[in-house]
């Protein structure tokens, strides 16, 4: 049930990044973070009335956040404790980084670096380039919010 139930969550995240990408031939805009924006107002283009899916990936764990979508790269979480980096282009496994525990907030992307708290209670910096971590900072909790951009 648990992997059901993870795969369902992908599949459900990438049709809604298919119609997203399949609009009128329309590029897709970036989406960094929970909601799209620092205000979090989850504005978007006009999605397309016929969804269908263009492609999956297993992430053979469970998905609890959403996605953030920068260029050709999808950035998503799992409860297995990984951050993936996913290539739209070619749906393959861009690079794969490990956490200390599962992640279920959603991750922010700013400039070349992809910021993620994990429910360990570590706030991740990973390079979006190679998937090596940049820094890390350990908090008093765990991290189930998404992060924002502020200025």
């Amino acid at each position: 049930m648990q992997r059901s139930r993870g795969i369902l969550v992908v599949l459900t995240t990438l049709v809604l990044v298919g119609a997203w990408c399949s609009l009128a031939g329309a590029a897709p805009t970036d989406w960094a973070s929970y909601r799209g924006t620092p205000q979090m107002a989850g504005a978007t283009v006009a999605f397309t009335d016929r969804p269908r899916l263009l492609w999956t990936y297993d992430t053979g764990s469970e998905i609890e956040s959403t996605a953030a979508i920068v260029g050709d790269t999808v950035y998503v979480g799992t409860r297995s404790n990984a951050l993936l980096a996913l290539r739209l282009s070619d749906k393959k496994l861009k690079w794969k980084y490990m956490a200390g525990d599962a992640i279920s907030a959603s991750p922010l992307v700013v400039g070349n670096t992809v910021y993620v708290g994990d429910e360990g209670g570590v706030f991740h910096a990973v390079n979006t380039l190679t998937g090596k971590r940049r820094w890390h900072f350990t908090t008093g909790d765990k991290i189930i919010s998404s992060a924002t951009r502020a200025g």
